[in-house]
């Protein structure tokens, strides 16, 4: 049996499409007219809204402090331009080729997967780094005077795409481009996964759990944390007044709880069909027939793609301010004074409150030198009279 299947954004869930072919009493050599245009159509509409809005973003939240989020946020931004550029357009040419066929040299065919697990691995430690960042200066006030500096942020940054990097290498050995005979007699240029060693195969389970499962677990818990103690100082408002500095963290752990929360969903349906590959049968793969396993596998891979789109979507519902600035940019205005929302400044400030008046540190050091100038001036009042 020919491996004869084009790669997938989990390159080796392909490996059973000729056993499908074969299943058919005539050979199929077009997609389905319903996956083949719908699957198209949202996938260039996730692709040229993806563009725009990433591009976007470092642009929007550049003009303001270049503070930790700001790194964080056109880091994501880069990861999914990334896939947007590289990946996406590869599959529009494969939804209007001969399925399995591989049109664009064996150089695509391993720097497809390989930018799509970095941009993954990178994407899912950088969210992780931030998340713990943040969980410091909610639940952790006390130490978030040693929160990440630029320098910290640039080199955790660093180590996660390093990460990736080295993660993601493997894969420039299991992918490779091949000849196969199709069902018409034809031989064709394909694109192919060895699944043959059992490292390859462990490969794919170890990545899933690494770079997947034990970040979403860690990071369902740092949030559930953050809830928690975010509603427990919501709690003392009556006593204490309002406070700015808790609505802008508010903010800041929904924005980022969004933005983890449609990463792990988008990325989970092909996750689970890339297990469910790898743990199943041949024989239940094939019960799925042409026409259902081509709509798994399109409707995993339009979610995968989609993720790459979401983040400038979150970023303008969760902040009003963003929006401003962004349809500031997009409307060319002439004012060129720096745009800040209100997420992007409240990373810049010390966020440690004083225990009674729920300050920041340095309002809480400015408030005791104007006490103790009240007191010298008392002082010095008293003495002359």
């Amino acid at each position: 049996m020919h491996l004869n299947q084009t790669q997938t954004n989990e390159e080796l869930v392909d490996n059973v499409t000729s056993s499908l072919q074969d299943s058919s009493s005539t050979p199929s050599l077009s997609l389905p007219g319903h996956i083949r245009w719908v699957s198209t159509a949202i996938i260039a509409v996730v692709l040229v809204a993806g563009v725009v809005g990433n591009l976007l973003v470092p642009v929007v939240v550049l003009r303001g402090k270049r503070s930790t989020p700001v790194y964080f946020m056109t880091n994501l931004a880069i990861a999914h331009l990334l896939v947007l550029v590289i990946c996406v357009p590869t599959v529009l040419v494969e939804l209007q080729s001969t399925p399995e066929a591989w049109v664009l040299g064996p150089f695509l065919c391993k720097a497809r997967p390989f930018v799509e697990y970095t941009a993954v691995h990178g994407s899912a430690a950088s969210l992780l780094v931030v998340s713990l960042e943040r969980y410091v200066v909610v639940c952790r006030p006390l130490h978030a005077s040693s929160s990440m500096t630029r320098h910290t942020c640039v080199t955790a940054l660093l180590i996660c795409w390093g990460a990736a990097l080295l993660s993601s290498s493997p894969i420039l050995w299991i992918q490779y481009s091949s000849d196969a005979l199709f069902l018409d007699g034809v031989r064709r240029p394909v694109c192919l996964t060895d699944l043959q060693p059992l490292w390859a195969r462990l490969y794919f389970v170890v990545v899933a759990v690494v770079f997947f499962f034990v970040p979403l677990l860690l990071l369902v818990a740092l949030y559930g944390n953050m809830a928690a103690k975010l509603l427990q100082d919501t709690s003392h408002l009556g006593i204490t007044g309002p406070n700015p500095h808790l609505r802008t963290r508010r903010q800041l752990v929904l924005m980022l709880a969004l933005v983890v929360f449609f990463f792990f969903l988008c990325l989970l349906p092909l996750r689970i069909f890339l297990l469910w590959i790898l743990a199943s049968p041949q024989e239940d793969i094939l019960a799925l027939g042409m026409e259902g396993y081509y709509t798994l596998l399109y409707f995993c891979r339009v979610m995968f793609y989609l993720n790459s789109a979401l983040n400038p979507v979150l970023y303008n519902v969760t902040s009003r301010r963003f929006r401003v600035a962004f349809v500031t940019i997009c409307c060319v205005r002439t004012d060129r004074r720096p745009l800040q929302s209100d997420f992007f400044t409240s990373f810049t400030k010390r966020e440690v409150e004083c225990p009674q008046n729920r300050l920041p540190l340095k309002e809480c050091g400015s408030l005791e030198n104007k006490d103790k100038n009240i007191a010298r001036k008392f002082k010095l009042d008293h003495s002359s009279s």
